[in-house]
């Protein structure tokens, strides 16, 4: 038998009423925290996706605030320009998977996938165009 220990330190195997309303609480207040965690984990997980594709969510504007904010704005997207080319080659091989696959796909799929593969062929331009223009900075 596992002993567990109560809120009050006794041991809930003794089966005195104190106990077993700890034990219930207990249960009830880690199923509350397991549900909870467990959609907290899945958003956490969502927002890595994001993250994994979207290198442009933790940039600052620089064109707002003093000449002391719009420099600590720049300083710090510049620091951030340096992950780019992952960013770059991540995006180059989504648009080559989705043009191999507009290739080899049903008829009825290659409008769609053509499609797909325009939009990830922009963002691949997109961030190489912004990785140049702080690489020149």
């Amino acid at each position: 038998m596992i002993r567990a220990q109560g809120v009050s330190g006794k041991s809930w195997a003794d089966g005195s009423p104190e106990n077993l309303c700890d034990a219930a609480q207990a249960l009830t207040r880690n199923a509350v925290l397991a549900h909870w965690n467990c959609g907290r984990a899945s958003a956490m997980i969502g927002a890595m996706k994001i993250s994994y594709l979207w290198p442009f969510r933790d940039y600052r504007n620089a064109s707002t605030g003093s000449a002391l904010e719009r420099a600590a704005a720049l300083r710090h997207n510049k620091t951030l320009a340096k992950q780019l080319p992952a960013y770059l080659n991540r995006w180059s091989a989504i648009s080559c998977v989705l043009l191999t696959a507009s290739e080899v796909c049903p008829a009825a799929l290659a409008p769609a996938v053509g499609v797909a593969f325009t939009l990830a062929f922009v963002m691949t331009v997109h961030i190489a165009h912004v990785w140049l223009l702080f690489i020149r900075s």
